[in-house]
């Protein structure tokens, strides 16, 4: 892996998380072609292109943005004589309807939960609109520390924004704290090891949840579909659409306080309305 690359990236004002996953993505090609880069051909590319058309058409995209923004930084640089991806093309991407579940789904998962930790989960996520990274990355101390129960957290591309907790959320987390959650650890809601829970285990325990609650398409149900909900249930309350996107965190916020001065009054009052 070229370092100057990774500086390049940096420069770019690329997230951590975008550098990491770029940085993966480069060196699998790299093992999978098994060449050094200025021996690396189109015919090579579409190989390795090829031996990953089993993923999903999203992830695969991005691993071929990765792939060739490596490969045209190593030629604007001179590292290579020739871009061996300039004529890559990315591969059509088949949307499905994304699943949302009506307030009455989200209130039948919430009657079968059988923990408070459980209900206190499904709360933040059915009344804020959170990522399921933003809920496991969510601190104790950060929860505890709470103004008039607003919380700043940092999303997706490292951008900022404030989640508003209504009265059953509240609740529901007290609850789990007083008597479930173990005292000390950084995380609100914490893996049995102490660490941050896995999401794909998380998304396990939601379609469990949701085949005993009896909702339909419940093996499609993971932690992004409380987030589509609550966008669909802002939509029918008659939220505009611009608050609902700085609710989900589609724009970036660069100063937190601005956000709270201009938005705050019109973005609670659509947030404290989501209840089931």
């Amino acid at each position: 892996m070229n370092n100057a690359y990774v500086d390049y990236l940096v420069g770019e004002q690329k997230s951590s998380n975008t550098i990491k996953a770029y940085i993966k993505d480069v060196e699998q090609m790299l093992d999978c072609i098994g060449k050094l880069e200025e021996n690396i051909s189109y015919a090579d590319l579409l190989n390795w292109k090829a031996s990953i058309s089993g993923m999903a058409s999203a992830s695969v995209n991005r691993k071929i943005v990765a792939v060739s923004g490596y490969f045209k930084f190593l030629h604007d640089v001179d590292a290579i004589s020739t871009n061996p991806a300039a004529n890559l093309k990315s591969v059509k991407v088949h949307n499905k309807e994304k699943l949302a579940m009506s307030r009455e789904d989200i209130g039948k998962m919430l009657a079968v939960c059988t923990s408070n930790r459980q209900k206190a989960m499904l709360y933040m996520l059915g009344s804020t609109g959170m990522r399921v990274s933003e809920l496991t990355g969510l601190g104790y101390k950060q929860y505890r520390d709470r103004v008039d129960n607003q919380l700043v957290i940092t999303g997706k591309g490292d951008k900022q924004r404030v989640v508003y907790l209504n009265r059953q959320a509240v609740e529901a987390i007290n609850l789990y704290i007083r008597t479930e959650r173990k005292a000390g650890g950084e995380y609100l809601f914490a893996s049995s090891q102490g660490g941050k829970v896995d999401a794909n285990n998380f998304d396990k325990t939601l379609k469990a949840l949701a085949r005993k609650a009896g909702v339909n398409n419940a093996d499609a149900v993971s932690a992004h579909t409380f987030r589509h909900s609550f966008a669909c249930i802002l939509s029918e309350n008659g939220t505009s659409m611009d608050v609902i996107r700085d609710l989900l965190g589609h724009s970036s916020l660069a100063v937190t306080s601005r956000y709270l001065n201009q938005n705050a009054s019109r973005m609670r009052r659509a947030a404290m309305a989501v209840s089931f």
